[in-house]
């Protein structure tokens, strides 16, 4: 039956993709050719650049689709759990949506949390909590322009499990509207709306857990969604995972040709002390080694001209002492490979997390 729904879910999308893409990369191409007008009013060029910021986005969710629908197969289902610090995940999760950018100014953003942190060490699977919570919370930016967003997490102590929730001040929904939420049809054709909510719903269904929904026009949407847990107890005296390695007199060099990923990096790891540099390219990132001295390197592996790992080789073979870090949105075993290849250190997968990055930092930081 899993089988059966996979399949169909897969066959609507992309019966719709070709379609999707051609009209929102008609209308970017449109707008686009708008504003090479000289006499067009600074209001209405401002309105064109925001359709298409708006379109640009439909795109990338439209890509996130297509990575997302590779990778689901049967055993995507299943749980995979690991030891973790529920409070510490939930704090990296805030961290990474509050400098998303996707939230409307004024909006109040706020995450509540039941546990004490001594208290919430589980087994759990952080990688479904996170899609699933990214997925409601991305909704709610887009739907809430007033008001709050609130989200969290609480025990279910009859049942043993963990009742997640976002709650929002948002546009709201019909009974009817919550229903088509669900539809690939409906979905397929509403504007930036993806696939994350019919594989939420799909994941809970076969898991034997609970979607609930609450929601008015005008008044806002509540969504919770259960997943179970293990307990563990954390170890005496360790140290917690949210807190900030001391990397003071260290320096890294970002290398990526998107300035906003360089500037996520340094705000997520203002704390550590360390100072970044960022290199918008290869070659201005072989400038600044041969420049200065530098601790790390951080590379993209997508850029203009000299790809991330041709660029760690040439590093690799000039300063062999280096540690280089690839940054990269590709799964799978051949970014292990290339890495091997080309003597990089190690790699992290976007999106990146600040646990994350404490971790593999940490191994050539500290």
């Amino acid at each position: 039956m899993i089988n059966q729904n996979i399949e169909k879910i897969k066959e609507a999308f992309f019966s719709q993709l070709s379609h999707n893409l051609m009209t929102h990369a008609s209308n970017i191409i449109g707008f686009s050719e708008l504003m090479k007008n000289e006499e067009l009013r600074q209001e209405d060029k401002l309105q064109y650049i925001q359709f298409v910021i708006e379109l640009s986005n439909m795109i990338l969710t439209l890509a996130e689709d297509v990575k997302s629908l590779n990778k689901l197969s049967p055993e995507s289902f299943a749980l995979n759990e690991s030891k973790a610090n529920l409070n510490s995940f939930m704090d990296e999760i805030y961290n990474a949506a509050q400098n998303s950018n996707e939230i409307a100014d004024g909006v109040r953003f706020t995450l509540r949390k039941t546990l004490r942190d001594q208290d919430a060490t589980f087994l759990i699977d952080k990688n479904k909590i996170f899609k699933m919570l990214n997925t409601l919370l991305r909704n709610s930016f887009e739907s809430t322009v007033s008001g709050g967003i609130e989200f969290g997490y609480h025990l279910l102590h009859d049942a043993e499990k963990l009742e997640f929730f976002v709650f929002d001040t948002g546009r709201g929904m019909t009974e009817e509207q919550q229903q088509k939420l669900f539809d690939m049809e409906s979905v397929s054709k509403q504007r930036n709306r993806g696939l994350g909510l019919i594989v939420m719903k799909m994941t809970l269904d076969e898991l034997g857990e609970q979607l609930r929904i609450e929601s008015k026009p005008g008044e806002g949407t509540r969504i919770y969604f259960t997943l179970p847990f293990r307990r563990q107890q954390a170890a005496a005296g360790a140290k917690t995972a949210s807190a900030a390695p001391d990397w003071h007199g260290k320096k890294v060099l970002v290398v990526d040709d998107n300035k906003m990923n360089y500037l996520l990096i340094c705000k997520m790891l203002f704390s550590t002390g360390a100072e970044f540099v960022w290199a918008s390219n290869a070659a201005e990132c072989l400038a600044q080694l041969d420049a200065g001295r530098f601790d790390c390197v951080l590379m993209d592996v997508e850029m203009p001209g000299m790809n991330g790992f041709e660029a760690s080789k040439i590093i690799k073979q000039t300063f062999p002492k280096l540690p280089v870090i690839i940054v990269t949105a590709h799964l799978g075993e051949n970014v292990a490979q290339r890495c091997r290849e080309c003597g990089i250190d190690d790699y992290i997968i976007q999106p990146v997390h600040t646990k994350v990055l404490y971790e593999q930092l940490g191994k050539f930081l500290d």
